[in-house]
């Protein structure tokens, strides 16, 4: 079964909100304004996040947040099986 990678590159986010109106169950704004992935990993450097993902077995509403991100910084990624 083919897996998935969803990334955030948080350093780049600029909180329209519009992941979060596509796809609700997997996006949301964060105390700062920015999106996060919920349930995601967090990678954090010099204490600040810089980077979330998660790992799936269907992409669902994914694809389209990614598409419909104006700063394009969400990333997805076939990682096989």
């Amino acid at each position: 079964m083919v897996k998935y990678k969803v990334w955030l590159d948080r350093k780049g986010c600029i909180g329209c909100g519009s992941c979060v109106a596509l796809c609700p169950d997997y996006w949301d704004l964060g105390d700062d304004g920015l999106s996060h992935i919920i349930g995601g990993k967090r990678i954090v450097e010099n204490e600040e996040i810089v980077r979330e993902e998660i790992i799936l077995n269907e992409l669902g509403c994914n694809i389209d947040a990614a598409e419909a991100c104006p700063a394009k910084v969400i990333h997805i990624e076939e990682i096989g099986e």
